[in-house]
């Protein structure tokens, strides 16, 4: 019995005292193949300065390099002096028992470090964030290789008693789930309040949750899924005028199925407040099937090499061109199965009523050698699409477009040249009484309830025809005009068509019967 006991108290003392040497050689080897890991993420370097390997203990340093193009010019126009690069300083504190003020565990590894932006960097926005570093991580790493972090950056607080600019940042915190592969992610963080405060303007943004499952290619593809939630976005202007948008929600399902992506967005957004005018609820929800998934990889692998090899791209011009070429060759391959383009539905509520599209694009495959990108669009496209839009709204939009038609025609003609405010309105309106008769005529418009249905299809089965300004016959000159502007375009918002008597439409009075022409 002692021989047995004295046995199992060596074994505890060599787990206790021996395990955290043979744990610390796995972290270290580990660690290396993390960096390699991370060294294969496009526009990013990771330089391991340090690593001192101890028993309970292992310290290191890392130096992360960042080669996005434009980055520095960005930090240029900060004001932010030397290189976009992070240093890193942690601890690994070695298992296979980890003691803590929290509680013991059991695990390979746990590491506590800290962020902070290079030396030149860290002092000059020193006035932001003080002297303290940017962002604190702790990540437990078990024995099946699986890696737990959670993160927490530094609130911001900054004033500038010169502008009256006061802003504070509440920081982001989160936890993310990998293993040491880094073939897939689970995150969930939570972006802080911003508020933001200037003699003219008050700007204030509540706390942001993104969930998100993404999966990574050997190429750095990454896709999944996401959520992004936002409660208010309001922003409060010195003039009183104020501006919100409410309950905001972004999701994202990507998934690869027999080699093809498949994706689906949606936006939805409780409401929009802009002074006086308000809208909501809307929604945008589009879905894409059939990208073939190696080809997007390559396309990826391509703009990461590029960029990588080419950091001063944008100052380039024949480079970049270059890109645009490769990329658009590569793209011809994506979309060469075979894509489908569904739009579920983009609506929203106005005060004139609802506005909403629906429709199908459909495009055939076709052998992206003998075809190019441009030219399949055109031949292998069938589409279908259904506008609803209030026939005020509408209206007011084709009044939009006759005014701008009829002041870049009147340069020209001195027909229209002549015509005061009164006569350019009653013109105006009779375009665009024309125009809708001549779109129900072609069956590209029909009434419904208080809206207009627009049909439109690719290719086209019939053409929309535009109604063009008439140059003779035009109202007469003597035609009477107020001196009040605002009077003048009251005249220009007549409701041309009720859409609760549809049938009669041919019977309506035509805008131009009531106005005489000088001729006459």
């Amino acid at each position: 019995m002692r021989k047995t006991l004295g046995s199992l108290s060596i074994l505890i003392l060599l787990v206790i005292v021996g395990g955290p040497f043979g744990v610390s050689y796995f972290n270290k080897t580990q660690f290396n193949k993390s960096v390699e890991q991370i060294n294969k993420l496009p526009n990013l370097n990771m330089k391991v300065e340090s690593y001192n390997m101890g028993w309970l203990e292992s310290h290191f340093k890392l130096r992360f390099t960042f080669t996005a193009p434009g980055l520095k010019d960005v930090m240029r126009q900060l004001h932010i002096p030397g290189k976009p690069e992070l240093i890193v300083d942690g601890v690994v504190h070695n298992g296979p028992i980890i003691f803590g003020k929290q509680g013991n565990q059991f695990a390979a590894a746990k590491i506590d470090a800290s962020y902070r932006l290079g030396e030149k960097a860290q002092r000059s926005i020193a006035a932001y964030v003080g002297s303290q570093e940017l962002m604190q991580s702790t990540t437990l790493v078990d024995f099946d290789k699986n890696v737990q972090t959670k993160f927490k950056s530094t609130a911001v607080n900054y004033t500038n008693p010169k502008t009256r600019l006061t802003y504070t940042w509440n920081g982001i915190k989160g936890v993310e789930k990998t293993t040491l592969a880094m073939k897939k992610f689970l995150e969930n963080f939570t972006v802080g309040k911003f508020d933001m405060t200037h003699k003219d303007f008050h700007l204030q943004v509540t706390p942001m949750t993104v969930s998100a499952t993404l999966h990574r290619s050997n190429n750095n593809f990454w896709y999944g899924d996401s959520k992004l939630s936002l409660d208010k976005v309001l922003a409060h202007f010195r003039n009183e005028q104020q501006m919100t948008l409410d309950n905001i929600i972004v999701t994202q399902k990507q998934a690869i199925d027999n080699g093809k992506l498949n994706s689906r967005l949606t936006y939805t957004i409780a409401k929009i407040l802009a002074g006086p005018y308000s809208a909501g609820p809307g929604k945008f929800d589009i879905e894409v099937n059939g990208l073939d998934a190696k080809s997007l990889e390559e396309a990826n692998k391509q703009i990461n090499n590029f960029f990588k090899n080419n950091p001063n791209v944008y100052k380039n011009k024949s480079a970049l061109a270059r890109m645009q070429r490769e990329i658009l060759q590569t793209y011809t391959t994506i979309l060469s199965s075979g894509v489908n383009l569904n739009l579920h539905t983009l609506s929203v509520t106005l005060p004139q009523g609802l506005v909403e599209a629906k429709g199908n694009i459909k495009l055939a495959s076709f052998n992206p050698k003998q075809m190019p990108l441009p030219v399949a669009i055109m031949h292998k496209t069938n589409a279908a699409m259904t506008f609803e839009v209030p026939v005020d709204l509408a209206q007011q939009g084709l009044i939009g477009y006759f005014s701008r038609q009829f002041k870049r025609k009147a340069l020209k003609d001195k027909n229209l040249a002549v015509l005061n405010p009164s006569q350019q309105a009653k013109l105006i309106q009779h375009q665009t009484f024309e125009q809708v008769q001549t779109w129900i005529k072609q069956g590209l418009l029909q009434v419904k309830g208080t809206s207009y249905l627009f049909h439109l299809t690719f290719p086209p089965k019939v053409m929309p025809k535009m109604v063009p300004l008439p140059t003779e016959h035009v109202p007469n000159s003597t035609d009477k005009a107020t001196s009040n502007p605002k009077q003048n375009m009251k005249q220009i918002n007549p409701i041309l068509i009720k859409p609760n008597h549809a049938p009669k439409h041919k019977q309506l009075i035509h805008p131009l019967n009531t106005i005489s022409h000088p001729n006459q």
